[in-house]
């Protein structure tokens, strides 16, 4: 990378900190990690709670990658999962019911 990049780079990473109030570091610290950033982010989202796609549309579920592509949740995945979860609590459910105690 040569140096003129490298001050683009650094300008970049200054505007974006002050766009979302964060410092440079922790944004370069983003920019870094992606994949760790991504990770957190989608653990703090609540997902059980989205029954349409305009819900889904709200939250920020797409990150890409540099040299590698994009990720994103898409509503049928999140339908999928959410009856598999409700599937599972009902087998457990059903299993406690026909115990004897």
């Amino acid at each position: 990378m040569t140096k003129i990049d490298e001050i683009k780079i650094n300008k970049i990473i200054h505007r974006l900190g002050l766009k979302y109030n964060l410092s440079d570091s922790i944004i370069k610290e983003l920019v870094e990690s992606p994949g760790e950033f991504t990770f957190n982010t989608f653990k703090e989202l609540n997902l059980s709670d989205i029954s349409t796609e305009e819900e889904l549309g709200k939250l920020k579920t797409n990150f890409l990658y540099k040299g590698f592509g994009r990720l994103y949740i898409s509503f049928p995945l999140i339908n999928r999962r959410n009856k598999q979860k409700e599937n599972i609590i009902n087998l457990n459910k059903n299993k406690r019911n026909g115990r004897s105690e």
